[in-house]
């Protein structure tokens, strides 16, 4: 039989078609190098996103990185989540393609597909750790990327990008910064007042409150139960801050029990001076009842004297009349009885009483003395040195002291 030229050619081409397809075939498998093409369809987090893998949503964690948390339901999101998910985003917009290479474990217990994202020829994992938005993480037995991933993140910190930044405000360092600003703007001067105590007391309250609150946030990151990211990005300084706040705490302590002593202090002075101006306000009281007392008596005597004076003005005008009278009227409003010289019988009348002592010098009446003054009454002979009131018998000649 003949074979044409024409029929080795066909015969060549059918034979070369199915070849050139299992080469092709192997090819294809060895340039994924076991990796599956996907195509972005959201990003949830810094580290998860969801893709369409063969047709199908699939929710892909990122292997070997943590980010930030902004999605926890039990937990606030945290210091620079929300500028990962924005990297995220950036970086794969919807549409991106990217390749998913996996590990040991394809799925995690939440049934998320676990795996390494390329994105042109670039590893995603480790772009996020290089921007400081994430730290490298191991979860038994998938480990793949751990070294490439810890090799971003220890770039990030000597560049102290993202969340180690000393400047950025939400993260520990820079919040411990602050809080020791807060402290050493504290006054140190004791105030001179217990309100003033009480004051800086108030400020040092919120503070102590603080340290306390840090304190016990790295108690529970040293022994694993507190927020595992922040325990994998502060890992080597936990004992720094540690004793940063220590340090505060003691400073503190000394503050208040100083606050405390210099408030004591001024509350017995306070007292000791509340007493001494009772004691004083006692003693002007006891003056000013004494003053008036004084001015009591005074006022008692001034008005005795005016009394005397006025008693003495009112015998004075009874006086003042007799002394123009004659002796015979004189002596008869003196004389209670007369007596007649010549006979000594004494009549019951006036006029008889006038007759007899006028006609006669004999024998006078009992109720005068010898040199004539009526009984008790005499003259300055009488009172030698006498300077007191007098008291005067009617005619004015003869007195007493009053």
């Amino acid at each position: 039989m003949r074979v044409t030229k024409k029929v080795v050619l066909w015969t060549a081409g059918i034979l070369l078609v199915p070849a050139l397809a299992i080469i092709g075939w192997s090819y294809a498998a060895l340039s994924d190098d076991g990796r599956d093409t996907a195509s972005v369809l959201r990003v949830i987090d810094g580290d998860t996103i969801d893709v369409d893998l063969d047709g199908e949503e699939t929710r892909v964690r990122l292997l070997n990185i943590d980010t930030p948390e902004t999605k926890h339901p039990d937990e606030a999101v945290q210091c620079l989540g929300s500028e990962a998910s924005d990297f995220l985003e950036e970086l794969l917009p919807t549409g991106t393609e990217v390749q998913l290479e996996y590990d040991v474990e394809r799925e995690d217990h939440y049934g998320r597909t676990l795996a390494g994202v390329f994105h042109e020829d670039s590893l995603v994992n480790s772009q996020i750790a290089t921007q400081g938005l994430g730290v490298a993480v191991v979860y038994e037995p998938n480990r793949k990327f751990y070294d490439q991933v810890k090799a971003a993140e220890h770039n990030a910190r000597n560049h102290q990008a993202g969340l180690f930044d000393p400047e950025v405000d939400c993260a520990l360092p820079q919040q411990l910064t602050n809080l020791q600003d807060n402290i050493d703007q504290a006054p140190e001067d004791l105030p001179s007042d217990v309100a003033g105590v009480e004051e800086s007391l108030e400020t040092l309250a919120p503070l102590q409150a603080q340290v306390d609150e840090y304190l016990s946030l790295l108690a529970e990151l040293s022994d694993n139960d507190g927020p595992r990211f922040l325990a994998l990005v502060y890992a080597d300084r936990l004992d720094d801050f540690e004793n940063q706040l220590a340090s505060h705490q003691s400073a503190l302590q000394e503050r208040e029990t100083a606050l405390t002593e210099h408030k004591t202090e001024l509350e017995a002075e306070a007292e000791r001076k509340r007493e001494e101006e009772e004691r004083q306000r006692a003693e002007e009281e006891r003056q000013e009842a004494a003053a008036e007392a004084e001015r009591q008596r005074q006022q008692e005597a001034a008005e005795e004297q005016q009394q005397q004076q006025e008693a003495e003005r009112q015998r004075r005008q009874q006086v003042e009349p007799d002394r123009g009278q004659t002796p015979d009227v004189q002596e008869q409003r003196s004389e209670t009885s007369g007596s007649s010289g010549s006979s000594g019988s004494s009549s019951g009348s006036s006029s008889n009483s006038r007759s007899s002592n006028d006609s006669s010098g004999g024998s006078g009446s009992s109720g005068t003395s010898g040199s004539g003054a009526p009984s008790g009454y005499g003259t300055d002979a009488d009172y030698p040195g006498y300077t007191g009131p007098r008291c005067y018998a009617p005619g004015g000649q003869y007195w007493r002291p009053c």
